[in-house]
């Protein structure tokens, strides 16, 4: 039993590691963008005028990408051997970023999010340690405007 708890804590100090990885590489591209306002990202942006466009917004911006990003970009395309693995990072990172973002300074700015996710995945090789993470950080992160809409779409 005590095995088991210090085991969950081990984890949940991984995914905490993770998590603050992952929010300070958001934080350093926040302020990248800042410091180059006039470069596009090309992000998408997403419209939500209704109950069901609100649903798609969350299901797509908080629970279907930390699954699937995570089981793609680091599950089953980072080899972990030595050889391959460094090569297969990177070819992962820009695939990640290249799915955020549409122009060049967005998939550069999508590569430094690609890191703590990444590196977390090689260092634990448990794909669930960076999908928690990523799960929490889509969480915090679209949770507000999430939380927003669905005050502004209550009130109509």
């Amino acid at each position: 039993m005590v095995f088991k708890a210090k085991k969950r804590l081990a984890l949940l100090e991984k995914v905490i590691i993770t998590f603050t990885g992952f929010v300070a590489a958001v934080v350093l591209t926040m302020i990248l963008e800042d410091l180059f306002p006039g470069i596009s990202t090309g992000a998408v942006k997403l419209r939500v005028n209704d109950w069901l466009t609100l649903l798609c917004f969350t299901l797509s911006t908080v629970l279907l990408p930390a699954i699937t990003e995570e089981a793609v970009f680091r599950k089953n395309m980072i080899a972990l051997n030595m050889k391959s693995m460094v090569l297969t990072s990177i070819f992962s990172a820009i695939l990640f970023s290249a799915e955020q973002y549409l122009t060049p300074w967005g998939i550069l700015l999508g590569i430094i999010w690609a890191i703590p996710l990444t590196y977390s995945y090689i260092r634990t090789q448990d794909v669930y340690i960076p999908l928690t993470a990523h799960f929490f950080g889509s969480i915090f992160g679209n949770g507000i405007d999430i939380f927003g809409l669905l005050l502004r779409l209550s009130t109509r």
